[in-house]
């Protein structure tokens, strides 16, 4: 091999070690935030999908007397009863007239029932923008916009608290 060709190698081979270094980090895979993009309200909504237990087709439900106005009913998902609510009332939309097709499960046997899913992301956790001067859950880009990527575990929070129960009275 000609002498020109072999110092032609190496200036090509430390311009690419060189560039490899010039180039910003890549994060893992692992480091990607993984999100389920459901449809509530008839808009997206995003759900960090390390907070779901498992989601599955919305069962039958039964309506029970409750005080809290998103509560659905019950379900039962694998033979275990499950205290469903409605996303859309959660975050205090206007209902849709379509029917709830997926639940969405979280701890404490409560399930979130969607309308739909429309698919799923993986974005690195700085993709995840707050509007800019706005208080409200973070932004994902989702299609031609935006959606609110929702903390679920802190939506279902209060529902899993079993309400106060007040001492006997002493008579």
């Amino acid at each position: 091999m000609p002498e020109a060709a072999i110092d032609e190698q190496i200036r090509s081979l430390r311009q690419a070690f060189d560039a490899a270094f010039a180039t910003p980090a890549q994060s893992p895979a692992s480091d990607l935030v993984q999100l389920l993009v459901v449809r509530a309200g008839g808009q997206p909504h995003a759900v960090r999908i390390i907070d779901l237990v498992k989601v599955e087709a919305c069962p039958s439900l039964v309506a029970l007397p409750l005080q809290h106005p998103a509560f659905l009913g019950l379900g039962a998902v694998r033979g275990r009863a499950t205290a469903v609510y409605a996303l859309t009332l959660l975050l205090g939309l206007a209902e849709p007239p379509t029917g709830h097709r997926w639940l969405l499960l979280g701890q404490a046997r409560i399930g979130v029932a969607v309308t739909a899913i429309s698919g799923s992301l993986h974005v690195r956790p700085e993709a995840l923008a707050r509007p800019p001067g706005m208080a409200g859950p973070p932004l994902v880009a989702f299609g031609a916009g935006h959606c609110p990527v929702i903390d679920l575990p802190a939506l279902l929070l209060p529902l899993g608290q079993a309400p106060a129960r007040r001492a006997p009275s002493p008579e």
